[in-house]
């Protein structure tokens, strides 16, 4: 009986550590597409409605900025990666916006580039 118990708590320890190390991912995953923002018209509302809370504030030149971050790793691929950072004016609209990317979906979308 103890050792049907030890067992299956091995199996499960195995199995659930393979899990963790096959596939992780960090931060919120959100959209790529970028044309529903508008510079001077998209509002911080709009932007926690659509993506929630950032996954860090900070300033850049003493403008307030929000980033928005999903990093995805899965085994013997390269670590994929995706940016949001918005830049605010006074008013609370987007003063500027810039998206990077590793994710090969935006790779082929934005760079023009398709993997064959």
């Amino acid at each position: 009986m103890l050792l049907k118990f030890f067992g299956k708590t091995f199996l499960f320890s195995v199995f659930f550590i393979t899990c963790l190390s096959g596939c992780m991912s960090f931060g919120k995953q959100f959209p790529s597409q970028t044309n529903w923002i508008e510079k001077e018209t998209t509002t911080t509302k709009d932007v926690l409605d659509l993506l929630g809370k950032p996954y860090s504030v900070g300033t850049f030149d003493g403008t307030p900025l929000w980033t928005y971050l999903f990093s995805k790793y899965s085994m013997g691929a390269p670590l994929q990666q995706k940016e949001l950072k918005i830049y605010w004016t006074e008013m609370k609209t987007v003063k500027y916006f810039q998206f990077t990317s590793s994710f090969s979906e935006d790779l082929d979308k934005y760079s023009g580039t398709k993997k064959e």
